[in-house]
């Protein structure tokens, strides 16, 4: 699945006939509207004035909300050379597609090289010929995935900062949350402590009330018990 930031198309041109010889979508083509005039606006900024004195240009298309930046190769296939196109949402920053147009060039280079494709073959390519090629489109692939939907690396490092920051206060939510769950379970600890306490005052009380009545019950027992054999001495006339 690719993602709403990521490039629209990788494209190469050759500049003597302006013709598209490859041309790579990423993802599906409908992802933008306007997707069938990309090539036509390719080739209109090929034949744009800027083209001769402008190595490398980021256009910005705003009612289309895009970016349309090249890169030249002079040095690179026929004569004149060629230019590599890429298409992006106004999301992508500026400086991460600059990079990207680099990477690309490389890029197309080595699917060339691992494709056995020789250099004379840009000369002579018709319209997407060099589509076909897996190699190429591989390299070209692995290079847009690299810089995935161009968030510059400070807005990565503030994502990041947003995401930590975020983690460090549910963490100290969560801890607050226990140390409140911990404060309540005190509490209640103490509560049955208190009446515990106050239970065993209790049960002392009444141990000890328990304890004098039958020491009084035993007091009267002697008592009587007493008086019984001094009225039975006194019948029989001990004294």
């Amino acid at each position: 699945m690719v993602a709403a930031g990521q490039p629209y198309v990788v494209a190469v041109a050759r500049r003597t006939d302006n013709e598209l010889i490859f041309c790579k979508w990423n993802g599906n083509k409908t992802r933008h509207p306007s997707y069938g005039e990309f090539e036509t606006i390719m080739k209109k900024v090929l034949g744009a004035p800027s083209m001769k004195s402008l190595a490398e240009k980021i256009l910005k298309v705003e009612d289309m909300k895009m970016y349309v930046a090249y890169r030249k190769d002079e040095n690179y296939g026929p004569d004149g050379g060629i230019v590599y196109f890429i298409i992006t949402p106004l999301s992508y920053n500026k400086g991460e597609l600059r990079k990207l147009l680099k990477e690309v060039q490389e890029a197309f280079k080595t699917g060339m090289q691992e494709g056995d494709v020789d250099e004379e073959k840009l000369s002579t390519a018709q319209e997407h010929e060099l589509n076909k090629r897996s190699s190429i489109k591989k390299a070209i692939e692995a290079a847009v995935e690299k810089y995935g939907e161009g968030v510059a690396m400070t807005d990565k490092i503030l994502q990041q900062l947003d995401k930590n920051k975020a983690l460090v206060s549910e963490n100290i939510a969560a801890s607050m949350a226990r140390i409140e769950q911990l404060e309540d379970t005190l509490e209640m600890t103490e509560q049955l402590v208190e009446s515990t306490s106050a239970f065993a005052d209790k049960a002392n009380k009444i141990k000890m009330a328990m304890a004098m009545k039958n020491l009084k019950m035993l007091i009267g027992l002697v008592i009587l018990c007493a008086g019984c054999i001094a009225l039975l001495l006194h019948q029989m006339g001990v004294f």
